[in-house]
Protein backbone atom coordinates (compact mmCIF):
# COMPACT_ATOMS: atom_id res chain seq x y z
CA UNK A 1 0.00 0.00 0.00
CA UNK A 2 1.19 3.57 -0.72
CA UNK A 3 1.96 6.42 1.64
CA UNK A 4 -0.85 8.66 2.80
CA UNK A 5 1.14 11.91 2.36
CA UNK A 6 2.35 12.94 -1.10
CA UNK A 7 5.64 14.84 -1.20
CA UNK A 8 7.91 16.36 -3.84
CA UNK A 9 9.73 13.81 -6.01
CA UNK A 10 7.41 10.94 -5.02
CA UNK A 11 6.62 8.44 -7.77
CA UNK A 12 2.85 8.28 -8.28
CA UNK A 13 0.14 6.74 -10.43
CA UNK A 14 -3.55 7.50 -10.90
CA UNK A 15 -5.95 5.81 -8.48
CA UNK A 16 -8.45 4.90 -11.22
CA UNK A 17 -7.60 3.76 -14.71
CA UNK A 18 -4.38 2.76 -16.37
CA UNK A 19 -1.62 4.95 -17.64
CA UNK A 20 1.97 5.64 -16.92
CA UNK A 21 3.74 6.61 -13.72
CA UNK A 22 4.88 10.12 -12.88
CA UNK A 23 6.92 12.24 -10.49
CA UNK A 24 5.48 14.93 -8.20
CA UNK A 25 6.90 18.31 -9.26
CA UNK A 26 4.85 20.66 -7.09
CA UNK A 27 2.52 20.55 -4.10
CA UNK A 28 0.38 23.67 -4.01
CA UNK A 29 -1.97 24.82 -1.23
CA UNK A 30 -5.24 26.39 -2.38
CA UNK A 31 -7.29 28.45 0.09
CA UNK A 32 -11.05 28.95 -0.26
CA UNK A 33 -12.47 32.44 -0.71
CA UNK A 34 -14.86 32.27 2.24
CA UNK A 35 -14.54 34.42 5.36
CA UNK A 36 -11.57 33.96 7.68
CA UNK A 37 -12.97 31.47 10.27
CA UNK A 38 -14.43 29.24 7.53
CA UNK A 39 -11.46 29.12 5.17
CA UNK A 40 -10.45 25.68 4.02
CA UNK A 41 -7.10 24.62 2.59
CA UNK A 42 -6.96 22.12 -0.23
CA UNK A 43 -3.95 20.78 -2.10
CA UNK A 44 -3.16 20.51 -5.80
CA UNK A 45 -0.49 18.01 -6.84
CA UNK A 46 1.34 18.76 -10.12
CA UNK A 47 2.70 15.60 -11.76
CA UNK A 48 5.20 15.23 -14.61
CA UNK A 49 4.24 11.94 -16.27
CA UNK A 50 6.75 9.58 -17.85
CA UNK A 51 5.13 10.16 -21.27
CA UNK A 52 6.09 13.87 -21.14
CA UNK A 53 2.78 15.43 -20.11
CA UNK A 54 2.12 17.47 -16.97
CA UNK A 55 -1.21 17.53 -15.10
CA UNK A 56 -2.74 18.53 -11.78
CA UNK A 57 -4.66 16.29 -9.37
CA UNK A 58 -6.16 16.36 -5.93
CA UNK A 59 -4.28 14.10 -3.50
CA UNK A 60 -7.24 11.68 -3.53
CA UNK A 61 -6.66 10.99 -7.23
CA UNK A 62 -3.11 9.71 -6.81
CA UNK A 63 -1.33 6.91 -5.01
CA UNK A 64 2.39 6.80 -4.16
CA UNK A 65 4.25 3.80 -5.58
CA UNK A 66 7.58 2.32 -4.60
CA UNK A 67 10.59 2.81 -6.83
Amino acid sequence: MGKSVIELSDRVKRVHGGGCFGTVREVRAEVSVSSEPNREVGYIIVVAWDNGTVSSFSPDGLVVVKG
